[in-house]
């Protein structure tokens, strides 16, 4: 069961002789979009038109789930047999749960938690596995709460760009329309707004420069209408944080953003310590990318020291998952992605910075106190617990092609370990590090 006003905009994007979610908006809408906000993300739609009670929004959801997750079509019986799974005991379940009350109160409970529900997570909900499966023709369900009314949305796999669109625009009208402190998930819609503009609008010449400046604008208007508030404070980093991963054209908006958030401790609503941490290892990163080295350095003193970056990296990950990159380290080789783990990426720049600025003895106690800094082995022939020839084994290694990135990060960073070597006291451990980048570079580039 649609929205009506969801129908009504899907007819007429149906019926277009150009599809555009944008022009269906505007032929269908009750108000007129003002200039300067229509400046920011385009038109807007009036909230009154698609929020709903939390009596209808559980009827909403209910019924559609029901209708398109109530059976498993017969397409999906085989890939549930190899997985040991009887198609029997999933529809008896699924019947037990779409027609008690206690089903429903127990989906209404998980999607006011997550906000979005797909089928393998409805049914892992029931059974306390992991079962893969395809996407239906119903992906997703979304649920977020505003006030005392509910934003309702449905992501179709027909029309799919539609659907994501219309979410994106929803989510935007509600930034614009509505006071942040009627929303009690900012966090969650942000990220949702993010992933549905990409999926929508990706396709669009220079996208990322476009929607870069689209946020900065939404977050200047949103704060010039609201006050200050622990609401506004997650709008504004979960922002930052998404124009993070584009460092190299937002570095000056960003540095200058995190200065506005610090003088907010003169308010009630003070940065927590995970939100200090967070924005310490941006800084990190955009003055690397500006090689501002000076500045590079100050900041992984404070990330490193009592380890606080390490100390505080699950709450960042839970909260702000984009911030982080989170694969497991590894310390067994130069010749990686240095990208891939926060530890990792923080070395990274702060040996860069340090060589820079030629501070070899500052480089050498770091590698000396975390073999993450670089690698066991070399942790240990630092400590003498292995010597120089240790290395010939490892280096007699062929190595297969090689990833580009991981060819230019490994070669980067063990000139950086050669010359903190050749500087210090391990001129013959330079000498071996200087053939392993030779190594590298010669080696094959992997065709993508």
């Amino acid at each position: 069961m649609l929205l009506q006003y969801d129908l009504n905009l899907y007819e007429q994007y149906q019926a277009m002789q150009q599809p555009s979610v944008e022009q269906a908006i505007t032929s269908i809408a009750i108000h007129t979009t003002p200039t300067d906000v229509k400046a920011i993300m385009g038109a807007t739609i009036l909230p009154q038109q698609f929020l709903v009670s939390e009596e209808e929004a559980a009827n909403y959801i209910f019924s559609e789930a029901r209708k398109h997750w109530g059976r498993l079509p017969e397409a999906l019986h085989d890939m549930l047999a190899s997985q040991f799974i009887k198609v029997e005991v999933i529809h008896e379940a699924l019947d037990d749960f779409f027609y008690t009350a206690q089903g429903k109160a127990r989906f209404l409970a998980y999607l006011r938690q997550h906000q979005t529900m797909t089928l393998s997570q409805l049914l892992q909900l029931l059974f306390q596995r992991t079962i893969d499966l395809p996407m239906l023709s119903l992906q997703q369900i979304h649920l977020y709460p505003v006030a005392n009314k509910y934003i309702v949305h449905f992501i179709y796999k027909e029309q799919n760009i539609f659907w994501y669109a219309l979410l994106y625009k929803k989510i935007y009208s509600l930034f614009i329309h509505e006071p942040l402190a009627t929303m009690p998930k900012i966090t969650g819609m942000l990220k949702q707004l993010n992933l549905a503009k990409k999926i929508s609008y990706a396709h669009v010449d220079n996208f990322t420069a476009i929607y870069s400046e689209q946020l900065k604008q939404l977050v200047a208007f949103i704060a010039t209408y609201n006050p200050l508030s622990n609401a506004l404070k997650q709008l504004e980093l979960g922002v930052l944080f998404i124009l993070a991963q584009h460092k190299v054209h937002n570095g000056e908006w960003i540095i200058k953003k995190i200065k506005a958030l610090r003088l907010w401790n003169t308010s009630e609503h003070v940065l927590t310590k995970t939100e200090k941490v967070a924005l310490r290892y941006v800084l990190l990163q955009v003055h690397a990318t500006r090689k501002e080295f000076g500045k590079v350095i100050s900041n992984a003193h404070y990330l490193l020291t009592d380890e606080c970056l390490n100390n505080y990296a699950v709450k960042i990950m839970l909260t702000y998952e984009e911030v982080l990159p989170t694969f497991s380290p590894t310390t067994h080789t130069l010749i990686k992605r240095y990208d891939k783990n926060y530890m990792e990426q923080l070395y990274y720049y702060y040996f860069e910075a340090l060589v820079a600025l030629k501070k070899y003895q500052e480089a050498l106690h770091v590698l000396k106190l975390d073999p993450l800094a670089s690698t066991t082995l070399l942790f240990r022939i630092i400590h003498k617990e292995e010597n120089n020839k240790a290395l010939d084994q490892w280096q007699s290694y062929q190595l297969p092609p090689l990833d580009v990135h991981i060819q230019q990060q490994s070669m980067h960073y063990i000139n950086q370990m050669v010359k903190i070597f050749d500087s210090t006291t391990y001129k013959g451990l330079a000498r071996r590090l200087k053939q392993l980048s030779d190594k590298v570079k010669e080696t094959q580039i992997k065709k993508v």
